[in-house]
């Protein structure tokens, strides 16, 4: 029995990759909310009874770090970093150059500039990779939660740090690099976050409307999303799909 447990940044890729060589071997997938399962049966068409909410893993700490956000004199910006140059060098440039493009931006309306690496980058990599800019801020092994309290706004493409962002009271911009993350916004992934194509002055516009318009993100999507029993859920869950299991 395998149970796979997908927050709503399980990216695009990877659920293509368990639905096309994971049916046979997945019994259950275990969801944050009920937006995340509906994304599953609607636009990835997975068994109902294969699908089950249990709630977010990480309320606690979430209240704990939300009361300590700070007022910031200086907008800053955090920039979301990814692996994707393991898997596809091609795609690892695209999304440096991405981040160089909000950099600059960022220089160029006065706003602080992180860039927070992924858990699976190698920190001294991602210094390499940047190192012919100057005060090219990165940011690495930092609690995500702890943060979030110094950010005013998140970019990047697939994350789910945007989702706890959201929680926290903090708006993100999702840029659509390509077709892959067209297709995933338009299932209704990442619902709380700015759609926003890539390019300079789509982003830099965006960036200008959230810190003025100063709106609080939509997390309509998440009434289920708070739940404080997950442990006992996930437990409830696995015990219901293996009650009719024999051991051999």
């Amino acid at each position: 029995m395998r149970a796979n447990f997908c927050p709503e940044k399980f990216s695009l890729l990877r659920i293509k990759n368990v639905l096309d060589k994971g049916r046979g071997i997945v019994n259950l997938l275990l969801v944050w909310s009920e937006h995340v399962k509906k994304i599953y049966l609607e636009a990835y068409n997975w068994p109902n009874d294969r699908v089950s909410v249990v709630g977010y893993p990480y309320k606690a700490k979430l209240e704990k770090y939300r009361k300590k956000r700070k007022q910031l004199s200086t907008p800053r910006v955090v920039f979301i970093g990814v692996y994707y140059s393991h898997f596809n060098e091609e795609d690892g440039n695209d999304f440096a150059n991405l981040a160089k493009m909000v950099f600059d931006i960022c220089n160029e309306l006065g706003y602080d500039f992180v860039y927070r690496c992924h858990t699976g980058e190698n920190h001294k990599e991602v210094e390499e990779k940047y190192r012919d800019i100057p005060n090219f801020k990165i940011s690495s092994g930092r609690d995500p939660f702890d943060e979030l309290t110094e950010t005013s706004l998140l970019i990047g493409d697939l994350s789910s740090l945007m989702v706890e962002g959201a929680l926290m009271g903090i708006n993100s911009i999702q840029v659509l690099r390509d077709e892959r993350f067209k297709e995933a916004a338009r299932n209704g992934v990442y619902s709380s976050t700015y759609k926003v194509d890539y390019n300079r002055e789509a982003i830099k516009h965006a960036m200008l409307s959230i810190m003025k318009e100063a709106k609080a993100p939509i997390i309509d999507n998440y009434e289920l999303f708070l739940n404080e029993h997950i442990e006992e859920n996930i437990r409830d869950e696995i015990l219901k799909i293996t009650s009719g299991f024999v051991n051999v």
